[in-house]
């Protein structure tokens, strides 16, 4: 068998037997994909053990032919350990969990995602470097929204016309942003959500802001109201476990 390489970063591990691991990753070469780890529980295996670790940049030789590849050698590429890093706060370690469980849940295994691989690595040193959360979060949540080809258009609706900052905007899962017309202001998101079971009116300026990536304060709780309604088409309505490390 052919030993095969590449980047990678750990977004889960599960135990297997006594002495070794399951690691679910994220490749820069092909996707997501399951690993096995033979004996790196046992004690002459700790310095390996110890780079196994999410948010570390990692090189891993394996083999195999089935869908669970055997590892064979792992390098530490950089050092990017959110969990270890004094500097990061407990919100940014429950931020990268957030976004490990979206990939875990989102993609099918041994599809190739180099450009949200790019992406995600983007998004674990802006948060070793900054505090700025929200803004990471729904860039990256718009990014694996566009790859999974789901993402409407952010700047127009659908008829075509320009998003306006001051106008209302439903959101139709198979088309896109509706304009939301014939309301008064002061009624507007009392009368949307009884028209549209719950989803109220998302003003334009929030849905521009996804569509630039350019954010105010008084979007932020608007934008990740608009990511999550998207991402519970495609995840379901369970619960995300990273929420629990916000608590």
């Amino acid at each position: 068998m052919s030993t095969k390489s590449t980047a990678c970063y750990i977004l889960h591990t599960r135990p297997f037997k006594e002495t070794s691991l399951i690691l679910n990753l994220f490749s820069q070469n092909y996707g997501r994909f399951g690993l096995l780890a033979k004996g790196v529980k046992r004690k002459n295996a700790q310095a390996q053990r110890a780079i196994l670790q999410p948010f570390n940049l990692l090189n891993v030789d394996y083999v195999g032919r089935g869908e669970l590849k055997i590892l064979t050698d792992v390098e530490l590429t950089e050092k990017l350990s959110v969990a270890e890093t004094s500097s990061l706060s407990n919100r940014a370690l429950a931020c990268g969990y957030y976004l490990n469980e979206l990939l875990l849940r989102s993609l099918q295994e041994w599809q190739e995602f180099e450009l949200l691989f790019e992406v995600y690595d983007k998004s674990i040193k802006q948060l070793q470097s900054s505090d700025e959360f929200p803004p990471i979060l729904r860039n990256f949540e718009v990014a694996l929204l566009g790859e999974l080809g789901v993402a409407p258009e952010w700047h127009i609706d659908i008829h075509g016309d320009p998003i306006g900052s001051e106008r209302y905007y439903h959101f139709n899962p198979e088309h896109g942003f509706e304009q939301v017309k014939k309301f008064h202001k002061e009624n507007l998101i009392g009368d949307v959500e009884n028209r549209f079971g719950g989803d109220s009116g998302f003003r334009g300026d929030a849905i521009l802001s996804l569509g630039n990536g350019i954010y105010k304060p008084e979007t932020h709780k608007t934008c990740q109201k608009i990511t999550q309604l998207m991402l519970r088409e495609i995840i379901g309505d369970r619960p995300l476990e990273s929420r629990k490390l916000w608590l």
